[in-house]
């Protein structure tokens, strides 16, 4: 039979041609798919996927410097992916899609870091409804978040200001200490978080 109406959206945008497949075939294709040819964003912005076992951010920087990375986790990849896109501009964000589910992973404290999804002024996160999975052990659960925006990782009471950043289309599980930990951040914009 005909793939589902609900698939019809993630056809269009592996570029599929249509194909009368059954629903489960049609999943177990687009699981082997390789995304290591979706196309950067055109501009200041990085795409995140995932290829098999591993998370690869990909994208261009504000001077036009293509990179890409692999990491284990989606924590990492994301993190990278903020700091080497780059900040955008206040009329022209670096736009950052999350275009897989994924999660911290297994972290190792080192010293009094604290860990989450670190954007930089000037960027909007897109994760198109896709699901960031926070796991902290009971050792953990006091320094894990979803996003840690305005405050250097290593010294709680510093400041490192952020402004104008979006965060859009995510779904958040898991046991972060919080969703969203926002300190000396201005104009944060939260849509759509589940």
């Amino acid at each position: 039979g005909w793939a589902h109406r609900e698939r019809a959206e993630e056809w269009r945008k592996v570029h599929i041609p249509s194909l009368l497949i059954h629903p489960s075939d049609a999943m177990r294709l687009m699981q082997k798919l390789d995304l290591t040819q979706v196309r950067i964003p055109d501009g200041q912005g990085v795409n995140v996927v995932k290829v098999k076992d591993h998370f690869v951010c990909e994208g261009r920087n504000a001077s036009g410097k293509v990179f890409k990375n692999q990491f284990d986790n989606l924590l990492d990849a994301i993190n990278s992916a903020c700091q080497q896109v780059g900040e955008g501009t206040k009329d022209k964000p670096a736009a950052i899609h999350i275009l897989c589910n994924g999660g911290t992973g297994p972290r190792a404290r080192q010293g009094n870091e604290r860990l989450g999804i670190m954007p930089m002024s000037h960027q909007t996160l897109d994760f198109h409804d896709h699901l960031y999975t926070v796991t902290a052990t009971e050792s953990e659960n006091n320094y894990l978040y979803g996003f840690y925006i305005g405050i250097p990782p290593n010294d709680k009471n510093g400041k490192d200001p952020r402004s104008h950043i979006t965060i859009r289309n995510i779904r958040i599980s898991g046991n972060p200490k919080t969703a969203i930990l926002s300190y000396y951040c201005d104009d944060l914009t939260v849509e759509n978080v589940d």
